[in-house]
């Protein structure tokens, strides 16, 4: 069941995304232009992508719905929009640079949580 959610999510995701898909196709020319981002965005993106993933994976018996709507809290919780938060998701499948930053940042954040417990 929990697979199955998990896909409800990403079609979810992948509906909305056709935007960035074109922003990333006319930036593909000139990589810094591909979706700019401040530190304290790609901060947010890491805390709400690693927020849905846990959320994600304690997910058992809830509807896609259900799923769609506790995700879409923790997002907005971070100060993302849905949109915003699905085209940085989006990059981090096509840019090998973009995916590292978020990784470091979430070690940065899981170091800084463990040091404050």
């Amino acid at each position: 069941m929990r697979y199955v959610l998990i896909i409800c999510w990403v079609l979810l995701i992948s509906s909305t995304a056709g935007y960035a898909v074109e922003e990333n196709k006319k930036d593909r020319h000139n990589k810094s232009t591909a979706i700019e981002i401040e530190a304290g965005e790609l901060k947010a993106f890491a805390t709400a992508f690693m927020n849905v993933q846990a959320a994600l994976e304690e997910i058992t018996e809830e509807s896609g719905e259900q799923t769609y709507k506790r995700t879409t809290v923790i997002v907005k919780n971070e100060g993302l929009t849905i949109e915003r938060y699905t085209r940085l998701a989006q990059r981090m499948n096509e840019d090998a640079e973009f995916k590292k930053a978020v990784e470091e940042m979430i070690q940065t954040i899981k170091k800084k949580s463990k040091r404050n417990e």
